[in-house]
């Protein structure tokens, strides 16, 4: 992953169905980066596939296992719980599209941050 903690502001970051800011904290100070000076929030997400994506293509190999790390906290008015996903898109040469679901993770609003350990093995 490119730009991991922000530090080339969202250079490499885009929104999938939604709009992405740096905020340096939010909620009057109470959530904060877990490391580094800012971090990323998805913001006028209307569906839940909308989010922070990346892409990483011509930087992973077939055949080969590769590990992810991600830190995510829910933060909005009215929520007390959100189901987080890490999804894998694929676009094969004939341009068939795919979604595989790699990682989910139960969160709990107001929570501390949550980390979730993403696992993938390309196997095209």
């Amino acid at each position: 992953i490119l730009n991991p903690k922000f530090e080339d502001a969202l250079n490499n970051w885009s929104g999938r169905g939604c709009k992405i800011v740096l905020h340096d904290s939010m909620g009057d100070g109470k959530i904060v980066p877990q490391s580094g000076k800012v971090f990323a929030a998805a913001t006028e997400r209307t569906q839940s596939w909308n989010g922070i994506q990346q892409d990483i293509t011509g930087r992973v190999q077939r055949k080969l296992a590769y590990e992810a790390t991600a830190v995510v906290r829910i933060f909005a008015n009215n929520v007390t719980t959100a189901l987080v996903r890490a999804t894998l898109w694929v676009q094969s040469p004939n341009q068939r599209e795919q979604y595989i679901g790699i990682a989910k993770l139960l969160s709990f609003s107001p929570s501390p941050s949550k980390e979730i350990v993403i696992y993938m093995f390309l196997r095209r």
